[in-house]
């Protein structure tokens, strides 16, 4: 109910294309069990000023696979994003997590929508630092994007970096912040994040019984 609440005080519009086109997340694969549900701002530093807000869900699927749903409103009047994660190799020992994540974006803003599909090669190395975990991560997004009115077809591509952090104090909580650079038709921008956990497979046992 907070993240709803402080998503509502932070809609904004802005005068640029693409704007919920993040990537928020880095190569790592929730635990079983364990999904999040969190609140992600962004800030946008080309083409105009302005807030783009949402909240999403995601977890685990199989061994090196996660999904996500977000949905959110701001530079669109809305959008809605599903995206499958796939990791083959796993973080281990001086090797990153490598894997891709593809997504589906759908935007609706003054009667014209946009449709696109975002394939994002991707990689992160979580470290133990004196301030806690943190995995920083960075992708490549290529987004095949159509629509209608005063959208227009085009390839446009990204490259996020960011890092995730678990704070020792509060070790169920994730945090996140990421950098957005346009290589092509799409914004730069500053985003944030902030996931709580949530036991799925605690609540599957009591719908159980």
């Amino acid at each position: 109910m907070k993240s709803i609440l402080i998503l509502t005080i932070l809609l904004a519009f802005a005068n640029q294309s693409f704007a919920y086109f993040t990537l928020n997340e880095s190569a790592e694969i929730p635990a079983n069990g364990q999904g999040q549900i969190g609140f992600l701002p962004q800030f946008f530093t080309n083409n105009g000023q302005g807030v783009e807000a949402g909240v999403f869900f995601g977890s685990k699927l199989m061994e090196d696979t996660s999904y996500r749903i977000s949905a959110g409103f701001g530079q669109v009047d809305f959008f809605t994003q599903g995206s499958v994660k796939y990791v083959p190799f796993a973080d281990h020992d001086n090797t990153p997590a490598v894997g891709i994540r593809g997504a589906v974006i759908y935007g609706k803003k003054a009667g014209d929508s946009t449709t696109a599909i975002q394939l994002t090669p991707m990689a992160s190395k979580k470290f133990d630092t004196e301030i806690g975990p943190l995995t920083p991560y960075l992708g490549y997004s290529v987004d095949f994007v159509t629509g209608t009115g005063a959208t227009t077809s085009t390839t446009a591509s990204q490259l996020h970096a960011g890092t995730e952090w678990v704070w020792e104090a509060h070790p169920d909580f994730l945090w996140s912040a990421e950098l957005g650079f346009n290589l092509k038709d799409a914004p730069s921008y500053v985003s944030f994040s902030f996931a709580l956990p949530l036991d799925l497979a605690k609540s599957s046992r009591k719908s159980i019984h």
